[in-house]
């Protein structure tokens, strides 16, 4: 496990870093914003004019060879590709300032500002433009006399001039562009459809002019006005580069977009997006790349061909121009208050490569002839020199084949280079080839390398060598040695064929001769191959478990000693390959336990050992609250829940049977490994008719779900007595307002008076007694009900009676329901409710207390009126008023 530790901690320390932004060679503040820079065509003299500053560096570093100080505002600078001739333009003074060789040559004031200036890349030709006319100047005479001048109507705001000399156009403020050869004053047409034009670009030969206007790019033939592309977006065209070949162009709106527009299907071959307005383009001598220039800080080098950035740099300000050398190597430019100057040593001149093809025989006696054949190629230019020298001889030949039969006897190294068209020479290679009796080596075979091209083989492969060696002449003396070396493992083997698994990681040079039995050696054949490390990786961040749809974020990283990492590759036992990406992040994993691994591949092919986490993805559970749809106060009920687990089962079920919130807050009420429970409510709910039950699950990986359900509960129905068909019943608890106890105690009594005669009375006086016509003390009519419920809170229809809500302070009491009888009756019916809530939509909830079934009769002693309850059969009665005592049946 430390090993593993350690192991990890140096992978960790050995990574590569991120890839630094591209950073300048070196930048300077400049007192104003750049308005020009210019670059000579090896980079090595640069230019760049801001606020009355005209100024000349080299690539050294940031400070200035020269300074110049002119007028207030100057406006462009343009230079010569030998960099001997650079020209300024001034608004302030109306005036050009020629400096040759760094030594100021020449001036030459105009009638107004001047806007723009332009040179010939041979330096013979300036053409300028002030506010009223066009200039054209030939430097190579005496004086720079001026060739001609042109009033176009309105302030010329840019020109332009080709590398050769001979196209000048111009652009006016009016939207005007203007064609010119250089012998002719006049114009050689003009265009005028463009409401503004903020950049001109010629091609290499001056065959074609591309514009940026507002409505689109415009692409025109040097000989006419008719533009032969046209490419509107719908946004303003900030700035245009023509393709040396005059094939492709390339354009910049404001809003950021650039386009390489092909010419001759007039359609753009790619785009891309920038930040903010494109300021400056241009492309580098050999059309192989292409620099923008944001107004959004943004410098990008793209690649011509597919328009992929070889590198984005975020520069301190503004860019406003930019410039390249030839080759493209150096990129100088302007911004807002600074001038950066940076290097791109791809594109600056490689050397070229050298190979000797063959040199036969490799082995000759002396005066034989040998023939030597040696080619070179150069990625960015040709070869225009070779060099064949000996170690014994010297220089033998400057030609890429020749012949040689006076080599001298003996070992000679030969080596061979050559010479690129920018003066650069190759690396030498070498041969080795014996003049003399000596024998002569070859490589038959290296198994499993072929012996044509590269070979590159995993650390650890077995590697066999075949080799044999041959007489210079049957009359040579026999060959008895072997020797088979590796310039990093020293000497291998002394037989003929052998092999080996023990080379060490790295490039070998593989030397094979044989010698003979008069001791001489042939000279060395040699054989190249590389052994590989396997690349190692390490998953640096995975989490051990995750619920399902959750982001997971996976990262990994990769080491090669000898290259790089090229490629990676995530798989999953249950999802496949994930990515191919260093880190990624994901919520769509299945569920279940996920053995995950990376794999890196290096920049030979080998891919590593894989780096496995096992990481885990939980399903939480699933549930279903089951209640009693209804339920009473103080009567049990059951609940249950349908719960399921898809990677595991449910360990814990939690109630709470009353959650306002309808969530488990807090202990529940019960809880259990089993899904019922039992819960008996003593209390009506506080504010509504419901109790909203809340359960809760637990699986074995500690996830959880939950459910709700609602449970209608009410109080339980009044007991009652049996009635008789009229519905009167009567509640043991109270009759007519006399409690129960006081009743019985009066009935026993009634029970000792009536033994002897007390029948007897009662019967005859039965017969008298006559009902009593009494008006019923609480009449009510549909009217009156409803007149007085105007002063109470509410009223409502009650099965055919008018209920009456009645209020006590502020706790709303009861409902008072009065029916009267049909019939003419001396009985008063008072029938007392419980309260009930009535609401649209809702089930009603009714509390009911005991109804109280009473009638009036009148004493036969004193004619007192009195209410008695209505029961069947005979009742004991006694009068309040006169104390009489009988029995009456109702």
């Amino acid at each position: 496990m430390l090993r593993a530790l350690l192991l990890a901690l140096v992978l960790l320390a050995l990574l590569p870093t991120t890839t630094a932004e591209k950073e300048p060679e070196w930048e300077t503040p400049t007192a104003g914003t750049v308005t020009g820079v210019a670059a000579s065509a090896d980079g090595e003299l640069l230019a760049a004019s801001y606020g009355t500053r005209v100024g000349l560096w080299n690539t050294s570093g940031p400070a200035p060879m020269e300074m110049w100080t002119r007028g207030p505002g100057v406006t462009s600078v343009a230079m010569s590709a030998d960099g001997r001739q650079l020209v300024a333009s001034e608004e302030s003074n109306y005036r050009l300032t020629l400096w040759e060789d760094r030594v100021e040559d020449w001036t030459y004031s105009g009638v107004l500002s001047f806007n723009s200036v332009g040179i010939s890349a041979d330096g013979a030709y300036l053409v300028a433009g002030d506010e009223t006319y066009i200039y054209l100047f030939n430097l190579s005479r005496a004086n720079n006399n001026m060739l001609w001048s042109y009033n176009p109507g309105s302030a010329v705001v840019l020109v332009a001039i080709s590398p050769d000399g001979e196209r000048i156009a111009a652009a006016t403020r009016s939207g005007n562009l203007l064609m010119w050869e250089r012998g002719v004053s006049d114009p050689l047409w003009s265009y005028t459809d463009a409401a503004a034009i903020s950049d001109l670009a010629f091609c290499l030969d001056g065959d074609w002019l591309a514009a940026a206007t507002p409505g689109g790019a415009l692409v025109f033939n040097s000989n006419s006005n008719n533009p032969a592309l046209e490419f509107p977006v719908g946004t303003a065209f900030s700035a245009v580069a023509a393709h040396p070949e005059g094939k492709l162009f390339a354009a910049g709106t404001e809003a950021g977009d650039l386009y390489l527009l092909n010419r001759v299907n007039g359609s753009a071959a790619w785009t891309r997006s920038l930040e903010g307005e494109i300021a400056s383009l241009t492309f580098n001598g050999g059309g192989s790349h292409l620099l923008a220039g944001t107004a959004g800080k943004q410098l990008t080098l793209l690649a011509t061909g597919n328009g992929e950035p070889l590198w984005i740099a975020s520069t301190t300000a503004a860019v406003t121009k930019v410039a390249t050398s030839w080759r493209g190597h150096w990129l100088l430019v302007g911004m807002e208050n600074r001038l950066a100057l940076y290097y791109e040593p791809i594109l600056d001149n490689q050397p070229p490569n050298a190979t000797i093809v063959s040199i036969a025989p490799a082995t000759a006696m002396p005066g034989w002839n040998v023939t030597f054949n040696g080619s070179g190629s150069d990625g960015d230019g040709g070869i225009v020199e070779y060099r064949w020298f000996s170690s014994r001889d010297g220089l033998l030949s400057n030609q890429s084949v020749f012949n040689s039969s006076t080599l001298t006897t003996g070992y000679h190294t030969v080596s061979f280079k050559v010479r690129d068209n920018d003066g650069a020479w190759s690396e030498p290679v070498t041969r080795e080839i014996a003049i003399g009796d000596y024998p002569s080596a070859e490589v038959l075979d290296v198994e499993p390398c072929s012996l044509q091209g590269e070979c590159v083989l995993l650390y650890g492969t077995e590697v066999i060598f075949r080799g044999t060696g041959l007489k210079l002449t049957n009359g040579s003396a026999n060959l008895t040695n072997f020797s088979w070396e590796s310039d990093l493992d020293g000497v291998l083997s002394t037989a003929a064929e052998f092999s080996t698994t023990a080379l060490s990681n790295g490039s070998h040079t593989i030397t094979f001769r044989v010698g003979n039995e008069a001791g001489l050696w042939s000279p060395n054949t040699t054989f190249y191959l590389r052994l590989n490390g396997q690349p190692i990786c390490l998953i640096t961040e995975a989490p051990l478990q995750a619920e399902l749809g959750a982001l997971v974020v996976l990262s990994g990283a990769g080491y090669d000693a000898e290259g790089e990492i090229v490629a990676y590759l995530w798989n999953s036992s249950l999802d496949g390959v994930l990515s191919a990406r260093d880190s990624f992040s994901s919520s769509e994993l299945s569920p279940g336990t996920h053995s995950v691994t990376l794999q890196v591949q290096d920049s030979d092919g080998a891919w590593s050992v894989p780096a496995t986490r096992t990481l885990r993805i939980l399903s939480p559970p699933t549930v279903t609250a089951n209640c009693p749809a209804e339920g009473e106060v103080d009567k049990l009920l059951q609940f249950s829940a349908n719960a399921s687990d898809a990677d595991g089962n449910i360990v814990l079920y939690e109630w709470d049977f009353n959650s306002p919130s309808g969530k488990l807050i807090g202990t529940p009420d019960f809880f259990d490994s089993a899904p019922e429970a039992l819960k008996k409510y003593d209390l009506l709910p506080p504010n509504d008719a419901f109790y909203t039950a809340v359960v809760q699950v637990t699986d074995n990986d500690e996830l959880q779900a939950s459910d709700t359900c609602t449970i209608f509960i009410s109080e339980p129905p009044p007991v009652t007595s049996a009635g008789n068909d009229d519905g009167f019943s009567l509640d043991l608890g109270e009759v007519a307002g006399i409690s129960v106890t006081l009743l019985l105690g009066g009935t026993l009594l009634l029970v000792v008076l009536m033994v002897g005669g007390t029948w007897a009375f009662l019967q005859l006086r039965s017969t008298q007694v006559q009902p009593s016509q009494v008006a019923t003390p609480w009449e009510v009519t549909q009217a009156a009900a409803t007149s007085r419920a105007q002063d109470k809170e509410k009223h409502l229809d009650y099965d055919g009676a008018i209920a009456i809500y009645e209020g006590i302070g502020d706790k709303k009491s009861a409902f008072r329901v009065q029916k009267l009888k049909a019939e003419q009756s001396s009985v008063k019916v008072d029938q007392t409710l419980s309260p009930q809530r009535i609401s649209k939509g809702r089930r009603k909830r009714v509390r009911r207390k005991p109804a109280a079934k009473q009638v009036t009769i009148e004493c036969p002693g004193c004619s007192a009126q009195m209410q008695v309850p209505r029961r069947d059969g005979p009742q004991v009665v006694k009068c309040d008023a006169c104390g009489l005592t009988g029995e009456l049946e109702l």
